[in-house]
Formats: structure tokens, sequence, C-alpha cells
């Protein structure tokens, strides 16, 4: 708690919206929160935040407050929902400049000492944290590890740049890193990744050259940038 807001569970927030408004009170909101799609009421001199997906709200005597963390894109929460970006989100944004940080922390980690991020070193710490997640205790962090080793291993076979697509959470925005080649191409490294996890894929082969379908050239592999970025939020990293 603090004098600028309150944190409040939907449990407790609940009968306060049932009373005032009634059982119908998710379409009678004062106003939606562009970013977050949290919905904002007016009540008894008090500004309720109800975020998405009945997680904790935030109730405000001031509104200003309101909108200053609205301005800043910071609400003083955590995401709720299993995130990696969110976490992560000060070093996604410098991501080109962090890799010898993720080497290492897969290094220590995992108990590996790979020095050179070659297709064996991939597999291997592919293997691990798939192994790891199938026993649920890989972290977080070792998900935007692996976007970080695989995607610098991208850079070296298609000269290409880190960019971030910026999505929301249930509070706060957070950065999904892609490659753009040379030939403005996108290569969309997270989706990638969350994939072999989600799969179970530890194959190179299928990781480096899935990317090329059908023996296309490197001018027409990925996604085309115009096209992705139509609509989504692009965050020049690098």
């Amino acid at each position: 708690m603090t004098e600028q807001y309150k944190i409040v569970t939907y449990k407790k927030i609940f009968p306060k919206l049932k009373k005032a408004i009634g059982l119908d009170f998710y379409s009678k909101f004062s106003y939606k929160v562009e970013t977050n799609r949290g919905l904002v009421y007016k009540i008894d001199d008090q500004i309720i935040f109800l975020a998405k997906n009945k997680h904790d709200c935030i109730v405000f005597n001031d509104e200003n407050d309101l909108k200053v963390m609205i301005a800043n894109d910071n609400f003083p929460i955590e995401e709720p929902e299993w995130n990696p970006f969110a976490k992560e989100k000060e070093r996604i944004l410098n991501f080109h400049l962090h890799f010898e940080h993720y080497k290492m922390f897969l290094n220590e980690e995992l108990g590996f000492k790979c020095e050179i991020i070659d297709m064996d070193s991939i597999e291997k710490y592919l293997s691990k944290v798939i192994g790891r997640t199938i026993k649920k205790v890989a972290t977080e962090k070792e998900t935007i590890g692996l976007i970080s080793i695989v995607g610098q291993k991208f850079k070296e076979l298609y000269p290409s740049k880190w960019i971030g697509v910026k999505w929301y959470g249930t509070y706060n925005s957070y950065i999904e890193p892609s490659l753009v080649t040379n030939y403005n191409r996108v290569i969309p490294v997270s989706d990638l990744i969350i994939s072999l996890l989600k799969w179970k894929v530890k194959n190179t082969n299928l990781i480096f050259n899935g990317i090329i379908s059908l023996n296309k050239q490197e001018s027409e592999i990925g996604y085309d940038y115009e096209q992705y970025a139509r609509h989504r939020s692009i965050v020049q990293i690098e």
C-alpha cells in the first residue's frame, strides 16, 4: 500500500463493483485503458483499475496517479502469468549487448562450458532446457537465453539486426525480440524458440534449415518486414 494507490484482489473489489453498478459492471466502465485493456471505474470518489482475467486491481484516490502510470507505461505489479519477456525487458531493449551475459548464464545454469556457439552447443542447450521444461524447473530467463544464442547464430548465417515487437500483458508492456535481415526479412526468433520448447524440438537442422523452405533465397526467408510491421508496434533495438 502507498499514499497514491492500494492493490486489491479481484475477490475483494467484486462486491464493491456489484453493489455500485450491478452484475453487468464489465460493460459499464468509465473508460478502457488502450494499452493493457484494463477497465476504469469512478465510484465514491475513488478510481478503480480493474485488470483483465480477474487479476489484482488498483484503487486510487486521485485519477492523476493512474494517468501517470499509463503515461509512463509502468504499473506497480508484476505480470501474474508466465511471461519470460516481462522480467528481462530492460536487457531486451539492448539485446544485442547482452549475448555474452546470456551465454554465461546458460552455461552456469545448465552446467556447460560452451565458449563457441555452434550447432552442437545449441543442440545441447535446447536439449537441457527442454528436459527442464518437462520437469517444470526451467526458468523464464532460460527461454530468453535460448533466444539470444539462437539469434546470434542466425545473425552469423544471415546478416541481420535485432528489433522488438511491443505487446501488453495484464499490466505492462513487454518486448519480443526478432531479427530483420539486410534484405528486410523478419526471422521471428522468439516465436521459433517458444515453439521449439512447446513441441520439444532440438534438431538444429530443422531449426536453421526449416526457416528456408523449398530452397528459398536469402532475400525470401522469413517474413516481409513491411507486412510484418503493419499491424505490430516495432521497437528498434539495434
